[in-house]
């Protein structure tokens, strides 16, 4: 596995990172890349070239958001620039990698309160389950959960964990 050096304050096109030389078609050019935060949509990489027969600039690309969080780092085996983001559909494991490389992320407080909230649907799921109930219906039938289902919820919980106390950590260091 590669490691991500997390480029941290590229928030707009006068912030953005130069690359110089990029390709342009058989011609170079210079390649600007941000991330773009929005407080209810998320955070999304951006990038830009400069048009090297003119000199202006083009119109900037705009990826899709990631809900909770994202990030600009730069990739140690390809020394190219890169955008990691963490959606709803994220795992805890995923969540753990991020938060582990991009300790001062901006988006630091979602990622907390979003764990805090997947640490407390996994003890409703497993508080349910000690009472001999899933919370799932079938055709209105009641349905327990599976042994593999118990097995990876308190997988997932003890991970989601693992993300809080590694949170709670990096604020203890910042503070």
């Amino acid at each position: 596995m590669t490691t991500r050096h997390p480029l941290y304050g590229h928030t707009s096109p006068e912030t953005a990172i130069a690359v110089e030389n990029y390709p342009y078609g058989r011609l170079r050019t210079t390649m600007y890349y941000w991330q773009e935060d929005h407080p209810k949509r998320g955070t999304r990489f951006m990038s830009q070239t400069i048009n090297p027969k003119n000199g202006k600039r083009n119109k900037p690309h705009a990826s899709t958001y990631s809900l909770i969080a994202g990030q600009l780092y730069r990739d140690d085996a390809t020394g190219h620039v890169k955008f990691a983001g963490l959606s709803e559909y994220s795992d805890a494991r995923e969540v753990l990698a991020f938060v582990r490389d991009f300790p001062a992320c901006a988006a630091t407080k979602r990622i907390r309160i979003w764990t805090l909230r997947k640490i407390a649907y996994a003890n409703v799921v497993a508080a349910e389950h000690a009472q001999g109930k899933s919370g799932w219906a079938i055709n209105g039938v009641p349905t327990a959960l599976r042994p593999e289902d118990v097995t990876r919820n308190a997988e997932d919980l003890a991970a989601w964990k693992s993300v809080a106390e590694l949170l709670r950590e990096a604020a203890d260091r910042a503070a």
